[in-house]
């Protein structure tokens, strides 16, 4: 049963059946030729097929990232009309949360935003625990504006003026002469979530190190959405999936003259891409039937569902370099 915890306003509390996938041969999965059909149009490599265990049981604790979180509430769904005796529950508390829970051994399966550290990883081996890295998709983190606002672009140099820990910026005319002198009022992921840890780290040149004086944040991008709808002065940033999402109520700036679409974002010309990870317990991907059934399930399904939640998927390539790993 997969049960999504009722955290921020975006994820609905659904308890549907759920199970997985396997390494025992039992059937082929159709997922895998969906995803492969689905994928960009440049896309000639397709993902493999896999051999599904549909009686596979147990359960999964999964945590982590609030933008990986909707391509595996998607995947898991889906999982549900085929293998109905796995339970799986499922959170989007942060990167950093689901990470320090993977490290920690209180979870098989993270979710992130951003690349897990070396500390890290460090002290997963300090735990005795070894861990896989799957690259599941890929987004860009979308810097948005009331859509009332005039501005249409900004450079990165001006987005460190606003958001650098020791800004003092009140008004948009302040960064840049051009603008209104309209008061400025920001809107973030808060510190746990990897969105924070990444526009940080590559906008103020220093993870973590960023603005928090009259900054309101929250781990729900729901949140941030109706904030800066609501104030023709706000700015905020969050996941390139929640703003396609709401495109009718915010506007979102081109960066350094780059505009924020799926096609930038593949290609890596928009500053702000980045991909997407599951980070696993490599233990568990050998002992344990119901993750190695899931992960396998969730790679083959990865490209067709994100394309379905208008997530930028990744490319078969990936997909296929990940199951080579994970079958070695």
């Amino acid at each position: 049963m997969f049960k999504a915890k009722k955290l921020y306003a975006l994820v609905a509390s659904v308890v549907v059946a759920s199970s997985m996938f396997a390494v025992p041969a039992m059937a082929t999965s159709k997922a895998a030729e969906g995803s492969s059909n689905t994928s960009m149009a440049k896309e000639e490599v397709k993902v493999k097929d896999v051999e599904i265990n549909k009686e596979v049981e147990g359960s999964i604790d999964i945590n982590g990232s609030s933008t990986v979180y909707p391509l595996t509430e998607a995947i898991i769904e889906k999982a549900a009309a085929e293998m109905p005796n796995l339970e799986i529950t499922a959170a989007g508390e942060g990167s950093g949360t689901g990470l320090k829970m993977l490290i920690n051994g209180d979870i098989d399966v993270a979710g992130a935003s951003r690349k897990i550290k070396d500390e890290e990883l460090a002290t997963a081996k300090e735990n005795g625990i070894e861990i896989v890295e799957i690259q599941v998709a890929i987004d860009g983190i979308a810097v948005v504006v009331n859509k009332d606002n005039k501005v249409d672009e900004i450079t990165t140099a001006e987005l460190n003026k606003i958001w650098a820990a020791d800004s003092t910026v009140k008004t948009w005319k302040e960064v840049n002469d051009a603008w209104e002198d309209t008061e400025l009022k920001l809107y973030a992921p808060g510190a746990a979530s990897g969105t924070f840890e990444y526009f940080t780290e590559h906008v103020n040149k220093k993870a973590k190190e960023g603005r928090s004086e009259d900054v309101q944040t929250s781990e729900d991008d729901n949140v941030l959405v109706t904030g800066v709808a609501g104030d023709k002065g706000a700015m905020g940033y969050f996941g390139f999936t929640y703003y396609e999402e709401n495109m009718d109520k915010v506007k979102a700036l081109k960066i350094d003259g780059v505009e924020a679409t799926k096609e930038n974002i593949i290609d890596g010309k928009y500053p702000l891409s980045r991909p997407l990870f599951l980070y696993v317990n490599k233990a568990a991907l050998k002992d344990k039937e119901e993750v190695n059934n899931f992960i396998k399930f969730y790679l083959v399904n990865a490209i067709e569902s994100a394309e379905e939640i208008k997530m930028v998927p990744a490319t078969a390539e990936m997909i296929n370099k990940d199951i080579d790993e994970l079958e070695k």
